[in-house]
């Protein structure tokens, strides 16, 4: 059974609600989950012992979370080469959510990390991202 960390800030809920929903996705497809706010997580390492990694933020002022950028700055020193990366990403605006996702991307691209989706979500997810969560995340992935 493949195993996976879903790392996520929010402010209003909805980069919670959205990583919960990937998180759901994963268990439907036999994966072992678990779930933790950004600030909550303190074993940067132990992500190591993850084959699929999942890191979401919402975008405050264009940009993602100050919070969530000083997380990456840790996950960055990591050797993550063969591991599987979910971006995910909510905002206001529909271009927040893409430009979170690259900017998660480009600053994680040092691990070695291998992105298989890209999740974004335009204010609170409702049940529709749970399609596009469905077609973004396949069995065959990982």
């Amino acid at each position: 059974m493949s195993n996976a960390i879903i790392i996520y800030d929010t402010r209003s809920g909805n980069t919670k609600l959205l990583a919960e929903k990937i998180m759901k996705r994963l268990e439907d497809l036999e994966v072992s989950v678990e779930i933790y706010r950004d600030k909550e997580f303190k074993s940067i390492d132990s992500i190591k012992d993850f084959e699929i990694i999942g890191l979401g933020t919402p975008t405050h002022a264009g940009q993602m979370a100050r919070t969530f950028k000083k997380f990456l700055k840790k996950v960055n020193q990591l050797n993550l080469q063969g591991k599987k990366l979910i971006v995910f990403g909510t905002g206001a605006d529909p271009n927040s959510p893409p430009k979170i996702c690259n900017d998660i991307k480009e600053m994680v691209s040092p691990t070695g990390l291998q992105v298989i989706a890209e999740i974004g979500c335009v204010t609170k997810p409702t049940d529709d991202i749970n399609k596009e969560i469905e077609n973004s995340i396949q069995k065959d992935m990982f």
